[in-house]
């Protein structure tokens, strides 16, 4: 069985825009933070 149904494609756009309390996590005492999203099944993060 055929559908003739379009897949539909959804984008979702976050900003993240502060970041506080970050401990320093590298010997120059500063942190290198990410983002990461999980919606369903798929995960994404920030380089």
């Amino acid at each position: 069985i055929f559908s003739n149904l379009e897949r539909s494609y959804y984008e979702l756009r976050c900003h993240c825009y502060k970041a506080r309390s970050l401990f320093a996590s590298d010997e120059s005492g500063l942190s290198d933070p990410y983002l990461s999203i999980t919606v369903g099944n798929e995960t994404q993060s920030t380089p």
